[in-house]
């Protein structure tokens, strides 16, 4: 989301949706590019590599000086059916937008991690159609009165400072939104 639709949001995790790959062709493509990096001279510990039921997994550690980078891949290959709309941005191809806004919905309504609900409202606020269905304004809504979670304390070591003033009280901040479009 950060590349294709400009969120602010940082994350350590590379998504990516496989179409005719193998798992082990995902595996082995993610040692290889591993070895590649350790040549560049950055040490790299591999985590864990893991077939999931998904698709794939890899968690990589990257040491840089005094920095240790955690960095997790996740391959889905969940969608079987051929893709359409793929777009090419410079030499980075990604998933139409629809693709990715459904699959941040579908994150939303399973996991209901902080970062979740951050990917919500900035699509919220982006415009996206998808996002304001009565349906899902209304799942998202109630999700929120249920939860529990210190937004402020899971999600500012991932924005910019110049994000944060929305989570001094984020709940509230994005049932307003929500309650704009219900």
């Amino acid at each position: 989301m950060r590349v294709i639709l400009k969120s602010p949001r940082f994350s350590e995790d590379l998504d990516f949706t496989g179409s005719g790959i193998l798992q082990e062709t995902i595996e082995e493509l993610f040692a290889r590019t591993l070895l590649e990096v350790e040549r560049t001279g950055l040490k790299v510990e591999i985590v864990e590599t893991k077939k999931t039921t998904g698709g794939y997994l890899g968690i990589a550690t990257f040491f840089l000086h005094d920095l240790k980078i955690k960095i997790q891949i996740e391959v889905s290959l969940r969608n079987e059916k051929r893709l359409k709309g793929i777009r090419t941005l410079i030499t980075l191809v990604h998933l139409p937008i629809e693709n990715i806004i459904s699959g941040k919905l579908e994150a939303l309504f399973n996991r209901k991690k902080p970062r979740d609900f951050y990917d919500y409202y900035f699509l919220l606020v982006g415009n996206y159609p998808l996002i304001k269905e009565s349906k899902n304004l209304k799942k998202v809504q109630e999700m929120l009165q249920d939860s529990e979670i210190n937004f402020r304390a899971e999600l500012k070591k991932m924005l910019p400072a110049s994000h944060q003033f929305v989570l001094k009280d984020f709940k509230k901040n994005l049932t307003q939104e929500i309650k704009k479009y219900l």
